[in-house]
């Protein structure tokens, strides 16, 4: 995995070129659907487009657009760096940007429950363990209790182009009064030695319909020395 996610290399950055690309982000929202930091089995609908900010530790800023077709089928990109809020030099992140594709299986309104599969090739900005998704297939079930709702995820990818090992991850959501929700994310990874398993956990609170903000903590079990990993996510979603 990429451990200088947070680091900054490069001293010919110049901030003011991510200008332009934090203020697209800033117009319109956070990139596809997620948990904490693997994705859960929803497809944006027809017609419908989110952009987001990721505010990583370092100054880091991840910015991504997906936009959903028929239903069934979205892709998006995401693209940032280090360093950019702060002082001294941007390390931009590496090239190509990262690519999610994301196609529904099974739809919860339909069946039982939702079932997708996808590509994400984003290492998360929020954390120093985990790696990206790769190729994954997720399962999700809503579970509506009156004021309190319960969605659960059970997902497994293989990640192709960092470790080349798969991992399997479940998450238990707790949805309060549909704008509070807690969500804790457990990361198994059979192949390693260390760092076997991951916690994340989030706090979203839902400002308005389709705009959210979250507090992300990462790496719970395996956190550095100086604790566990601190991000922010804003998220929006809109429709053409």
């Amino acid at each position: 995995m990429n451990r200088k996610r947070f680091a900054t290399e490069n001293p010919k950055a110049k901030r003011p070129i991510f200008i332009p690309l934090l203020l697209l982000a800033m117009g319109c929202v956070a990139f596809g659907q997620s948990y904490v930091h693997r994705p859960d089995a929803r497809v944006a609908s027809h017609g419908s487009y989110g952009v987001g900010l990721h505010l990583a530790p370092g100054g880091g800023l991840l910015a991504g657009l997906s936009v959903g077709f028929f239903d069934r089928f979205q892709i998006g990109l995401s693209y940032g760096g280090g360093n950019i809020i702060g002082s001294g030099p941007i390390e931009w992140y590496p090239l190509p940007p990262g690519v999610q594709v994301k196609i529904a299986i099974l739809d919860e309104a339909s069946f039982p429950l939702s079932l997708a599969v996808g590509f994400d090739s984003q290492d998360p900005v929020g954390s120093v363990d985990i790696n990206q998704a790769g190729f994954y297939l997720v399962a999700g079930k809503l579970i509506p209790a009156g004021w309190v709702a319960f969605d659960l995820g059970l997902g497994a990818g293989y990640d192709l182009l960092d470790e080349n090992a798969f991992h399997l991850y479940a998450v238990s959501d707790v949805v309060l009064g549909d704008v509070f929700s807690i969500t804790p994310e457990l990361t198994v990874y059979p192949q390693r030695q260390e760092d076997v398993l991951n916690l994340g956990l989030s706090f979203k609170w839902e400002i308005y319909e389709g705009t959210g903000a979250e507090f992300l903590l990462a790496d719970i079990l395996t956190g550095p020395v100086e604790g566990w990993t601190r991000s922010v996510r804003f998220q929006i979603t809109q429709e053409f």
